[in-house]
Protein backbone atom coordinates (compact mmCIF):
# COMPACT_ATOMS: atom_id res chain seq x y z
CA UNK A 1 0.00 0.00 0.00
CA UNK A 2 1.38 3.40 -0.98
CA UNK A 3 1.24 6.15 1.65
CA UNK A 4 0.75 9.63 0.21
CA UNK A 5 2.27 12.69 1.91
CA UNK A 6 0.06 15.11 3.83
CA UNK A 7 0.18 17.71 1.03
CA UNK A 8 -1.41 15.30 -1.49
CA UNK A 9 -4.61 16.59 -3.09
CA UNK A 10 -7.18 14.81 -5.29
CA UNK A 11 -6.88 15.64 -8.98
CA UNK A 12 -10.37 16.91 -9.70
CA UNK A 13 -9.95 17.25 -13.46
CA UNK A 14 -9.58 13.53 -14.13
CA UNK A 15 -12.50 11.18 -14.77
CA UNK A 16 -12.98 7.52 -15.63
CA UNK A 17 -15.19 7.55 -18.71
CA UNK A 18 -16.70 4.81 -20.84
CA UNK A 19 -16.02 6.28 -24.25
CA UNK A 20 -18.54 5.24 -26.88
CA UNK A 21 -17.86 5.44 -30.64
CA UNK A 22 -20.28 8.38 -30.92
CA UNK A 23 -18.54 10.20 -28.08
CA UNK A 24 -15.15 9.51 -29.67
CA UNK A 25 -16.39 11.03 -32.95
CA UNK A 26 -17.65 14.11 -31.08
CA UNK A 27 -14.34 14.58 -29.30
CA UNK A 28 -12.36 14.15 -32.52
CA UNK A 29 -14.18 17.20 -33.91
CA UNK A 30 -12.13 19.16 -31.36
CA UNK A 31 -8.90 17.73 -32.76
CA UNK A 32 -8.01 20.99 -34.49
CA UNK A 33 -4.26 20.56 -34.58
CA UNK A 34 -2.25 17.52 -33.56
CA UNK A 35 0.62 15.41 -34.83
CA UNK A 36 -0.11 13.52 -38.08
CA UNK A 37 -2.28 10.46 -37.56
CA UNK A 38 -0.37 7.17 -37.77
CA UNK A 39 -2.73 4.59 -39.35
CA UNK A 40 -0.59 1.61 -38.27
CA UNK A 41 -0.77 2.76 -34.64
CA UNK A 42 -4.56 2.98 -34.95
CA UNK A 43 -4.52 -0.55 -36.43
CA UNK A 44 -2.60 -1.79 -33.37
CA UNK A 45 -5.10 -0.23 -30.98
CA UNK A 46 -7.98 -1.66 -33.00
CA UNK A 47 -6.59 -5.19 -32.69
CA UNK A 48 -5.93 -4.74 -28.97
CA UNK A 49 -9.55 -3.71 -28.43
CA UNK A 50 -11.07 -6.43 -30.63
CA UNK A 51 -8.86 -9.15 -29.12
CA UNK A 52 -9.68 -8.10 -25.56
CA UNK A 53 -6.11 -6.97 -24.84
CA UNK A 54 -6.85 -3.29 -24.24
CA UNK A 55 -5.86 -2.22 -20.73
CA UNK A 56 -6.92 0.96 -18.99
CA UNK A 57 -3.80 2.80 -17.84
CA UNK A 58 -2.93 6.27 -16.58
CA UNK A 59 -2.64 7.31 -20.23
CA UNK A 60 -5.95 8.26 -21.79
CA UNK A 61 -7.45 11.35 -23.40
CA UNK A 62 -6.65 14.96 -22.54
CA UNK A 63 -8.22 18.32 -23.42
CA UNK A 64 -6.90 21.80 -22.80
CA UNK A 65 -8.84 24.64 -21.17
CA UNK A 66 -10.57 25.45 -24.46
CA UNK A 67 -11.77 21.88 -24.93
CA UNK A 68 -9.27 21.09 -27.68
CA UNK A 69 -7.93 17.55 -27.85
CA UNK A 70 -4.21 17.47 -26.99
CA UNK A 71 -3.68 13.75 -26.40
CA UNK A 72 -5.47 10.53 -27.33
CA UNK A 73 -6.43 10.95 -31.00
CA UNK A 74 -5.18 7.47 -31.96
CA UNK A 75 -7.16 5.87 -29.12
CA UNK A 76 -10.32 7.71 -30.16
CA UNK A 77 -9.92 6.75 -33.82
CA UNK A 78 -9.53 3.11 -32.73
CA UNK A 79 -12.76 3.28 -30.72
CA UNK A 80 -14.59 4.65 -33.76
CA UNK A 81 -13.13 1.91 -35.97
CA UNK A 82 -14.09 -0.94 -33.63
CA UNK A 83 -17.53 0.35 -32.74
CA UNK A 84 -16.90 -0.72 -29.15
CA UNK A 85 -17.04 1.15 -25.86
CA UNK A 86 -13.70 1.58 -24.09
CA UNK A 87 -13.15 2.79 -20.54
CA UNK A 88 -10.25 5.21 -20.05
CA UNK A 89 -9.08 8.20 -18.05
CA UNK A 90 -10.07 11.61 -19.39
CA UNK A 91 -8.26 14.77 -18.29
CA UNK A 92 -9.82 18.23 -18.65
CA UNK A 93 -8.34 21.75 -18.51
CA UNK A 94 -4.80 20.56 -19.10
CA UNK A 95 -2.07 23.02 -19.98
CA UNK A 96 -2.34 23.81 -23.70
CA UNK A 97 1.47 23.76 -23.86
CA UNK A 98 1.48 20.12 -22.69
CA UNK A 99 2.43 19.18 -26.28
CA UNK A 100 5.98 20.14 -25.34
CA UNK A 101 6.14 17.40 -22.70
CA UNK A 102 3.78 14.62 -23.81
CA UNK A 103 5.65 11.49 -24.98
CA UNK A 104 9.01 13.24 -24.71
CA UNK A 105 10.40 10.96 -22.02
CA UNK A 106 12.26 7.71 -22.61
CA UNK A 107 9.77 5.41 -24.28
CA UNK A 108 9.72 1.75 -23.41
CA UNK A 109 11.04 -0.34 -26.25
CA UNK A 110 9.12 -3.36 -27.45
CA UNK A 111 11.76 -5.52 -25.78
CA UNK A 112 11.28 -3.64 -22.49
CA UNK A 113 7.54 -4.29 -22.61
CA UNK A 114 7.91 -7.97 -23.50
CA UNK A 115 10.45 -8.56 -20.74
CA UNK A 116 8.11 -6.96 -18.21
CA UNK A 117 5.14 -8.92 -19.57
CA UNK A 118 6.91 -12.28 -19.40
CA UNK A 119 9.12 -11.51 -16.36
CA UNK A 120 12.12 -12.67 -18.38
CA UNK A 121 15.21 -10.46 -18.62
CA UNK A 122 17.07 -13.12 -20.61
CA UNK A 123 15.05 -12.29 -23.71
CA UNK A 124 16.96 -10.40 -26.38
CA UNK A 125 15.90 -8.43 -29.41
CA UNK A 126 17.03 -11.35 -31.53
CA UNK A 127 14.37 -13.61 -29.98
CA UNK A 128 11.67 -11.16 -31.06
CA UNK A 129 13.20 -10.80 -34.54
CA UNK A 130 13.28 -14.59 -34.97
CA UNK A 131 9.69 -14.88 -33.78
CA UNK A 132 8.64 -12.28 -36.38
CA UNK A 133 10.59 -14.08 -39.12
CA UNK A 134 9.03 -17.39 -38.14
CA UNK A 135 5.55 -15.87 -38.11
CA UNK A 136 6.02 -13.97 -41.37
CA UNK A 137 6.91 -17.17 -43.23
CA UNK A 138 7.96 -17.36 -46.85
CA UNK A 139 6.57 -13.93 -47.75
CA UNK A 140 8.95 -12.27 -45.25
CA UNK A 141 6.59 -9.36 -44.74
CA UNK A 142 7.45 -6.82 -42.07
CA UNK A 143 5.80 -7.84 -38.78
CA UNK A 144 6.30 -4.51 -36.99
CA UNK A 145 2.54 -4.04 -36.68
CA UNK A 146 2.35 -6.81 -34.08
CA UNK A 147 1.41 -5.50 -30.65
CA UNK A 148 3.33 -6.28 -27.48
CA UNK A 149 0.39 -8.43 -26.31
CA UNK A 150 0.42 -10.45 -29.54
CA UNK A 151 4.18 -10.97 -29.38
CA UNK A 152 3.96 -11.91 -25.71
CA UNK A 153 1.27 -14.50 -26.42
CA UNK A 154 3.24 -15.95 -29.33
CA UNK A 155 6.44 -16.13 -27.29
CA UNK A 156 4.57 -18.10 -24.64
CA UNK A 157 3.33 -20.47 -27.33
CA UNK A 158 6.51 -20.75 -29.41
CA UNK A 159 9.08 -20.16 -26.68
CA UNK A 160 10.93 -23.47 -27.14
CA UNK A 161 11.11 -23.15 -30.92
CA UNK A 162 12.47 -19.59 -30.82
CA UNK A 163 15.01 -20.39 -28.08
CA UNK A 164 16.17 -23.48 -29.95
CA UNK A 165 16.60 -21.58 -33.23
CA UNK A 166 18.60 -18.77 -31.61
CA UNK A 167 20.81 -21.12 -29.58
CA UNK A 168 21.54 -23.51 -32.44
CA UNK A 169 21.84 -21.10 -35.37
CA UNK A 170 23.44 -18.04 -33.80
CA UNK A 171 26.56 -18.53 -35.89
CA UNK A 172 29.18 -15.77 -36.37
CA UNK A 173 28.72 -14.37 -39.86
CA UNK A 174 25.63 -16.49 -40.50
CA UNK A 175 23.37 -15.27 -37.69
CA UNK A 176 20.55 -14.35 -40.03
CA UNK A 177 17.16 -14.07 -38.29
CA UNK A 178 15.40 -15.39 -41.42
CA UNK A 179 17.49 -18.58 -41.27
CA UNK A 180 16.61 -18.87 -37.60
CA UNK A 181 12.95 -18.26 -38.43
CA UNK A 182 12.95 -21.28 -40.75
CA UNK A 183 14.61 -23.40 -38.06
CA UNK A 184 12.01 -22.25 -35.53
CA UNK A 185 9.22 -23.23 -37.93
CA UNK A 186 10.75 -26.63 -38.60
CA UNK A 187 11.12 -27.23 -34.86
CA UNK A 188 7.38 -27.99 -34.68
CA UNK A 189 7.53 -30.98 -37.05
CA UNK A 190 11.20 -32.01 -37.37
CA UNK A 191 13.07 -33.97 -34.67
CA UNK A 192 15.46 -31.72 -32.77
CA UNK A 193 18.44 -34.01 -33.38
CA UNK A 194 18.04 -33.57 -37.15
CA UNK A 195 17.92 -29.80 -36.82
CA UNK A 196 21.01 -29.96 -34.61
CA UNK A 197 22.84 -31.94 -37.29
CA UNK A 198 21.80 -29.43 -39.96
CA UNK A 199 22.92 -26.51 -37.80
CA UNK A 200 26.25 -28.20 -37.10
CA UNK A 201 27.02 -28.40 -40.83
CA UNK A 202 25.87 -24.81 -41.25
CA UNK A 203 28.37 -23.85 -38.54
CA UNK A 204 31.13 -25.20 -40.77
CA UNK A 205 31.78 -28.65 -39.30
CA UNK A 206 32.71 -31.43 -41.69
CA UNK A 207 30.12 -34.05 -42.44
CA UNK A 208 29.58 -36.97 -44.81
CA UNK A 209 25.89 -36.18 -45.14
CA UNK A 210 24.71 -36.15 -48.81
CA UNK A 211 23.56 -32.52 -48.48
CA UNK A 212 26.75 -31.32 -46.78
CA UNK A 213 28.23 -29.66 -49.88
CA UNK A 214 24.96 -27.85 -50.60
CA UNK A 215 24.83 -26.54 -47.02
CA UNK A 216 28.45 -25.40 -47.13
CA UNK A 217 27.81 -23.51 -50.37
CA UNK A 218 24.77 -21.92 -48.73
CA UNK A 219 26.91 -20.90 -45.75
CA UNK A 220 29.46 -19.26 -48.07
CA UNK A 221 26.64 -17.40 -49.84
CA UNK A 222 25.24 -16.14 -46.53
CA UNK A 223 28.66 -14.87 -45.49
CA UNK A 224 28.79 -12.73 -48.64
CA UNK A 225 25.37 -11.14 -48.10
CA UNK A 226 25.35 -7.47 -47.22
CA UNK A 227 21.81 -6.13 -47.64
CA UNK A 228 18.66 -7.22 -45.81
CA UNK A 229 15.97 -5.88 -48.12
CA UNK A 230 12.66 -7.73 -48.33
CA UNK A 231 13.55 -9.40 -51.65
CA UNK A 232 16.83 -10.62 -50.15
CA UNK A 233 15.07 -11.96 -47.06
CA UNK A 234 12.65 -13.90 -49.27
CA UNK A 235 15.64 -15.32 -51.15
CA UNK A 236 17.29 -16.37 -47.88
CA UNK A 237 14.04 -17.94 -46.71
CA UNK A 238 13.57 -19.92 -49.94
CA UNK A 239 17.12 -21.20 -49.89
CA UNK A 240 17.05 -22.13 -46.20
CA UNK A 241 13.77 -24.02 -46.36
CA UNK A 242 14.68 -25.77 -49.65
CA UNK A 243 18.12 -26.87 -48.42
CA UNK A 244 16.78 -27.97 -45.04
CA UNK A 245 14.10 -29.99 -46.86
CA UNK A 246 16.80 -31.60 -49.03
CA UNK A 247 18.84 -32.37 -45.91
CA UNK A 248 15.89 -34.12 -44.29
CA UNK A 249 15.42 -36.20 -47.46
CA UNK A 250 19.17 -37.02 -47.78
CA UNK A 251 19.30 -35.39 -51.22
CA UNK A 252 22.40 -33.92 -52.86
CA UNK A 253 20.60 -31.22 -54.83
CA UNK A 254 17.44 -29.14 -54.62
CA UNK A 255 15.51 -26.65 -56.71
CA UNK A 256 16.02 -23.51 -54.63
CA UNK A 257 14.02 -21.20 -56.84
CA UNK A 258 11.00 -23.42 -57.42
CA UNK A 259 7.90 -21.68 -56.14
CA UNK A 260 6.42 -23.72 -53.35
CA UNK A 261 3.98 -23.69 -50.50
CA UNK A 262 5.26 -23.33 -46.96
CA UNK A 263 7.48 -26.39 -46.35
CA UNK A 264 7.27 -26.03 -42.58
CA UNK A 265 3.81 -24.69 -41.73
CA UNK A 266 2.84 -23.71 -38.22
CA UNK A 267 -0.66 -23.58 -36.84
CA UNK A 268 -2.25 -20.15 -37.08
CA UNK A 269 0.28 -18.58 -39.45
CA UNK A 270 -1.21 -15.36 -40.87
CA UNK A 271 0.93 -15.42 -44.02
CA UNK A 272 -0.39 -18.65 -45.49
Amino acid sequence: MITLPSNAKPYTNCFIVTVTPDLAKEWLRNNNFNRPLKPRLVDKYVRQILEGNWQRTHQGVAFDGKGLLIDGQHRLHAIVRTGQNVTMLVFLNENQMAHESIDNGKTRSLLDVIRLELHDNTLKGKHISVLKAMWGGRFCKNQDDLTAAEIGNMLRRYHNAVRFAVDMTDIPGVNDTVVMGVIARAYHTVPAEQLLAFSRILRGYDSHHPTSKLIQEFRAWLLRLRDRQEATRRDVYKRTSAILDAFLKNETTCDIFRDHQERFPIHGNRAE
